[in-house]
């Protein structure tokens, strides 16, 4: 721990080799500089096996940034026009493995409402790197820059509410398969470090007065 970042560590044991059987070391790293936090992956493989995985963010975001302001006057918005698809989910929520076009208004505006949320979480992959939550009626802003090897990213709220929130989460898998059980070997998508190795990652969260 330092005046600006705060390190924390999971480190495999018996307990965790129950769920996930591999040797592993992971650090995340919290850093404040200024208006901005950085939140820094590290993956270490001490072992000259393979080890594989993914990592991702799931921040959640308050809305309104104003009192009296509704849900429905806020909206994301990519820096860059990019075509994106959408990953398609089941009724269950699990993935199916297809993609759809998912137009955004003007290239790059996604314009909230509880509705967008009624199967979950909205998964987009072929992205912009940077993504801005809006208002329509203030200046504030929070925006999200995260690395190229995030291949994903998501929108979420509990689904069928009206939360006061949304999650902007980056990611470097796919969510879990419909119907399907996959082995971590062979998951589309997973890192795979498979030799004594480290791994780093991060994204970044900047708050706009």
């Amino acid at each position: 721990q330092t005046k600006e970042s705060v390190t924390f560590e999971l480190t495999s044991d018996e307990e965790t080799k129950k769920i996930y059987p591999f040797d592993f070391i992971f650090r995340m790293t919290y850093t404040l500089d200024g208006a901005s936090v950085k939140t820094h992956f590290t993956v270490i493989n001490e072992k000259e096996k393979d080890l594989p995985f993914s990592v991702g963010g799931h921040p959640g975001f308050n809305i309104p940034f104003v009192e009296g302001e509704a849900f429905e006057d806020y909206y994301l918005e990519f820096e860059n026009a990019v075509p994106c698809r959408r990953l398609v989910m089941s009724p269950t929520c699990y993935y199916t493995g297809e993609t759809e076009e998912f137009p955004l208004k003007d290239g790059k505006v996604l314009e909230l409402r509880h509705e967008l949320f009624a199967n979950d979480a909205i998964f987009l992959t072929g992205t912009d790197r940077t993504v801005s939550l809006k208002s329509k009626k203030n200046d504030r802003a929070v925006t999200v820059k995260f690395d190229d090897r995030m291949v994903n990213l998501g929108f979420w709220q509990k689904p069928n509410t009206d939360a006061p929130y949304v999650c902007i989460e980056p990611w470097t898998g796919v969510p879990a398969y419909d119907g399907k059980i996959d082995d971590f070997a062979t998951k589309n998508l997973f890192t795979h470090l498979k030799k004594v190795d480290t791994y780093t990652n991060d994204f970044t969260i900047t708050i706009t007065e």
